[in-house]
């Protein structure tokens, strides 16, 4: 059976398991974790602007999704009706040659 590190055990090699008492990856226990996206090496403006927006004002940065989650789907949308239109039209016109 492993041994469990705990905060009161002077030869604890793993500090993270101060308060759980299991050994996980990485260092100290966190109160609060923080999720940022690393902008570095981005190029494109338009994902540079929505990483800069998520690292800085995560309410903008739901709006604009939600604004381009709507745009995307009406577009694709619109191309679907298209579509279906014009293979109805093709199923019309052959049915009416068939008979």
């Amino acid at each position: 059976m492993p041994k469990k590190y705990t905060s009161d055990n002077s030869d604890s090699h793993n500090p993270s398991c101060q308060r759980t008492g299991f050994a996980f990856a990485g260092s100290f226990v966190a109160d609060e974790l923080v999720v940022v996206v690393d902008t570095r090496t981005m190029t494109f403006d338009m994902m540079k602007y929505l990483a800069d927006l998520y690292n800085s004002n995560i309410v903008l940065f739901s709006v604009w999704a939600m604004v381009l989650t709507i745009i995307v789907g009406c577009a694709l949308g619109f191309l679907m009706h298209v579509v279906i239109a014009r293979t109805k039209e093709a199923s019309d016109i052959r049915e009416v040659i068939e008979l």
